[in-house]
């Protein structure tokens, strides 16, 4: 199916330009890397709810980790049996979520889950805040991978308003394919929240012209949590980052933190400066760049299935 742009196609450069969208100037971010029993093994810091909201990332199909035999499973074909016999799955992890945001104060990108659509299957991730469910991203973009399933694409890409800024959830393939970074962040999305699952051995070559690249083609921040160990019969491994514009990262790097190895749990965190971000909005434009009406002409068509060629 494909994605919807909507007019106006450029709803959130307002926000981006005149700082409507940064209602903190400090957001504290946190990737954690793990296995698919991620929520079973994650332990949050005693004391309540934080003072400030910060945002809290799992890794891609973390939210199966909540299915009763998932570690057995030792096939891909196996997980999607589990996937398809699951009962609730989906208002499990969000109420697993909602639960944790409560007694944290965190706005929490739970990972993600695979749900029955049809004949196919739907790939699924979730912003919650302690008052439940703010937003939902289904992935967009197929890979080899994902059309095995088959996966049933998503038909939209929206940032979500949250207390720590706007969101935009990248899933699976989605984090390879410069339009849907794009979209997001011409909506205004300061934020890319990206759970993540790459197939081991771990290659950095393999994993950089993802999040890394998006980051620095749209002047934005992005939270990258990675799936590590072992599901359906085989390993993944990653290192899981917090990135940002290379101006504003130490040695010019793009990246506020990562974790030190790509094959064991990990907790990556970083402070996101949206005082240093607008600088370099402002300083240097990249957005006022952009070949607008070539976007109008061609994008919504292209997405709809259906290019105009003049």
């Amino acid at each position: 199916m494909p994605v919807s742009v909507s007019p106006p196609y450029f709803p959130g450069l307002s926000r981006r330009y005149m700082g409507e969208e940064m209602r903190v100037n400090i957001v504290r971010a946190t990737a954690l890397q793990g296995g698919v029993c991620t929520w079973r093994d994650y332990d949050p810091a005693p004391g309540g709810p934080a003072k400030d909201p910060f945002l809290l990332v799992f890794p891609a199909f973390t939210g199966l980790g909540l299915l009763e035999g998932i570690e057995q499973a030792q096939s891909w074909q196996a997980v999607l049996d589990l996937a398809r016999r699951a009962t609730d799955l989906e208002g499990r992890l969000v109420e697993t979520a909602r639960d944790l945001a409560v007694r944290t104060g965190a706005v929490v990108v739970p990972g993600s889950v695979i749900l029955p659509a049809g004949d196919g299957f739907v790939h699924r991730s979730y912003v919650v805040s302690a008052g439940g469910v703010l937003g939902r991203q289904d992935q967009t973009h197929a890979g080899a991978f994902e059309r095995a399933w088959p996966l049933v694409p998503g038909s939209r890409l929206e940032p979500v308003e949250t207390p720590v800024g706007w969101l935009g959830i990248l899933l699976g393939a989605d984090a390879f394919y410069p339009e849907a970074a794009r979209i997001l962040s011409l909506q205004g999305a300061d934020i890319l929240c990206v759970p993540t699952a790459i197939p081991a051995p771990y290659n950095q070559w393999r994993q950089i012209p993802g999040v890394w690249a998006q980051v620095q083609q749209n002047q934005v921040y992005a939270v990258e949590a990675c799936l590590v160990g072992r599901l359906g019969g085989s390993e993944w491994a990653g290192v899981s980052a917090v990135h940002g514009p290379v101006e504003i990262t130490p040695g010019d790097s793009g990246y506020l933190n990562q974790a030190p190895a790509p094959d064991r749990a990990a907790e990556v965190t970083a402070n996101l400066d949206f005082t240093a971000l607008r600088s370099i909005r402002t300083s240097y434009p990249i957005f006022s760049f952009l070949n607008r009406p070539l976007y109008r002409r061609f994008m919504p068509g292209i997405y709809r299935g259906g290019a105009r060629h003049e």
